[in-house]
């Protein structure tokens, strides 16, 4: 199997914004046994070339693990460094009801099967701690959050989405100022909620999902701890609330890259990939990044 993830991909991916009809694994979500079963690496690799060497993966989001899975399958021998107690990264953060998390326990599970090291509660800050290695994979994802850069950004009723979908408040009037799947997951765990876009609708990034209120066209302009300032053609417009979740998308921490290894021989090869490498995306785009690299890298061994 070339996508070690295509149970979350096929639940997760935004196949009604590039296909006409909804890709296989979208259709057959229902029957997941057909998709929930990873063949080891071991499996029908017969005539595939072998290299004899360390590969560090440094996060255990989807990216990384892709690209783990294909190197394995080549013969490296792969550790994931997980900063957090769980792999998965982003996918731990998307609401049950778009994802059931039982398939992140279940490709835990398999990957460990194959040979795998992972290593989680492991932050990794310099890449001299991982100095004997071949190769070093920076697949830690973008969890600085885009700010507006507005007035009232700073108040306390405010939180960026990733820290909200890690703590939702319930029982709360949320204004979510974006307009992406993760603005979307937000909304979901609040029913009081509005996603004001700052787009035309046929602009959205997401889905149109019942039960979640969207307004387009609405530029926020300033904070306040009662609500949100907008314009909106040329008007502005208050809209009152408790809470507001910025979801304007995120960047990568690469301060990492900052603290090279000081040995001067026989440094690792140092690569950059999943959204820390194309910012903020798809599961789906992370996945297809991570295996280029992947490939280019067997290749090349």
């Amino acid at each position: 199997m070339c996508n070690p993830l295509s149970i979350i991909t096929g639940n997760v991916c935004p196949f009604y914004l590039r296909c006409k009809k909804p890709c296989l694994l979208e259709r057959n979500r229902n029957t997941e046994h057909r998709h929930e079963h990873i063949d080891s690496p071991t499996d029908s690799d017969h005539g595939k070339k072998k290299c004899d060497k360390k590969i560090a993966i440094v996060g255990g989001g989807p990216a990384g693990l892709a690209a783990a899975w294909i190197l394995k399958k080549h013969g490296f021998h792969v550790t994931i460094f997980e900063r957090e107690s769980k792999i998965g990264g982003c996918l731990c953060l998307i609401p049950d009801s778009r994802l059931d998390k039982k398939h992140l326990t279940n490709i835990e599970t398999e990957i460990r099967n194959t040979g795998i090291k992972i290593k989680t509660n492991k932050y990794i800050k310099r890449l001299s701690e991982l100095e004997r290695v071949d190769h070093i994979i920076i697949a830690i994802g973008t969890t600085i959050p885009n700010k507006l850069g507005i007035p009232g950004e700073n108040l306390p009723n405010v939180m960026y989405a990733l820290d909200y979908l890690r703590s939702p408040v319930k029982n709360e009037k949320v204004i979510i100022i974006g307009g992406g799947e993760v603005a979307v997951d937000c909304a979901t765990h609040n029913p009081d909620s509005i996603i004001c876009y700052r787009r035309t609708s046929d602009k959205l990034k997401t889905k149109r999902i019942d039960g979640i209120n969207f307004k387009f066209e609405m530029v926020p302009l300033r904070i306040q701890l009662d609500g949100v300032v907008f314009s909106h053609h040329e008007s502005d417009i208050f809209l009152p609330c408790d809470r507001v979740v910025i979801a304007a998308g995120q960047l990568p921490d690469l301060s990492i890259l900052n603290n090279q290894c000081t040995q001067k021989n026989n440094l690792p090869k140092v690569h950059v990939i999943g959204d820390a490498c194309i910012g903020s995306s798809t599961v789906i785009d992370a996945v297809a990044n991570a295996k280029a690299l992947a490939y280019k890298i067997c290749s090349d061994n």
